[in-house]
């Protein structure tokens, strides 16, 4: 809904970079008026609902952690990195890029972007910017359902040359208590098989995860080509 209130006309104010509030107003043709014409023109709308916008059905941000989606059919796959770095440089707390194809057949990008409401603003005049969005779709969560975990120690003990390496994994566990996922932390998981690999011992990534992740799921030590998986 829209209520007239000078905060509702200061984010139409900020719509007049996605060319959107002039959908329901004014015309596209002519040049952007100015603050005090919207806001006299946006008294008649009060109380309306907005339905036809599909990038933004409401004109303030409401409050709370929100999703936002983009599309995006004119970025280069290998500037995806570089925009996601500055989305969660901007406060993102996570950004995905999910490759898809338009109704004409263009490739393109759809960004979903979970960020709070006082990060938006600049996120959507940074992709603006950046990559000329028109718009975005905004979602509030009235809901995040998040489970229990805790950040274990995996030890990996070779006994016969002396090496022990720790590594962190993060266990999900259910209602009851009882483990639901394992993941052991990327960056240490490949540290460590380049260490195995200096001792002698041939693991791929892949090996070595399910190695360890496995032992936490049955709760209980693992051994695999004489290297043993130490739970702490």
């Amino acid at each position: 809904f829209f209520d007239g209130s000078e905060a509702a006309v200061e984010e139409i104010t900020f719509l007049k970079n996605y060319s959107l509030f002039r959908r329901y107003s004014f015309d596209a043709k002519t040049p952007f008026p100015s603050r005090a014409a919207i806001y006299t023109r946006a008294k008649s709308f009060s109380g309306q609902r907005f339905h036809r916008c599909p990038e933004k059905r409401i004109f303030s941000f409401p409050g709370g952690v929100m999703l936002l989606m983009v599309n995006v059919d004119n970025v280069a796959g290998e500037a995806v990195p570089y925009i996601i770095e500055k989305l969660l440089e901007l406060g993102a707390e996570n950004v995905h890029a999910i490759p898809a194809i338009t109704k004409k057949g263009r490739p393109e990008f759809i960004f979903l972007i979970d960020t709070a409401r006082e990060n938006a603003r600049t996120i959507g005049e940074f992709l603006a910017r950046e990559v000329g969005t028109l718009g975005l779709r905004l979602f509030q969560e009235a809901e995040h359902i998040k489970f229990d975990y805790q950040m274990r120690k995996a030890r990996l003990v070779l006994q016969d040359r002396g090496l022990s390496l720790a590594l962190n994994v993060k266990v999900i566990r259910g209602s009851q208590g009882s483990v639901l996922s394992a993941k052991v932390e990327y960056e240490e998981l490949k540290a460590a098989v380049d260490e195995l690999a200096k001792a002698g011992v041939s693991i791929s990534l892949t090996a070595l995860r399910k190695v360890i992740e496995a032992a936490f799921l049955k709760g209980e030590s693992e051994a695999y080509q004489g290297l043993k998986v130490v739970l702490e």
